[in-house]
């Protein structure tokens, strides 16, 4: 079976880092970016099933940035996102769209929240 790719967008190499490896230890292959562009390009061409996206980034472009970007090319229109962040939550819910393949959590991350977020939006069942 070919195993499942995320793509972790985060600035914070702590939160990235634990990210990767909650869902690597639950048999994903995860891999990241570190800003909107390279997230654009990333998930281009490695078509992940799942993008797990922070917000706030400082360099070249926020999570929306991201988000735009994504839904603007036909190859990653489709993609599930799924925003962590520690914005604002006020700011936070205004940035995030509201459609059926985004979802908003945030940090510190509730493992048993992030679980059914991901089953919501890719129908993958992992152990929180």
């Amino acid at each position: 079976m070919t195993k499942k790719w995320v793509l972790v967008v985060e600035d914070e190499p702590d939160v990235r880092g634990i990210l990767v490896e909650w869902l690597e230890k639950r048999g994903l292959s995860a891999t990241f970016a570190e800003d909107a562009l390279q997230a654009f390009i990333q998930a281009r061409d490695l078509k992940p099933f799942l993008i797990v996206c922070d917000l706030m980034m400082p360099i070249w472009g926020s999570g929306a940035d991201a988000y735009r970007q994504l839904r603007g090319a036909p190859e990653t229109k489709d993609l599930p996102i799924l925003f962590v962040t520690g914005a604002d939550p006020v700011l936070a819910e205004k940035m995030v769209p509201d459609e059926p393949k985004v979802r908003l959590l945030f940090k510190p991350v509730q493992w048993p929240l992030f679980a059914l977020a991901i089953k919501e939006l890719t129908g993958v069942e992992l152990e929180a």
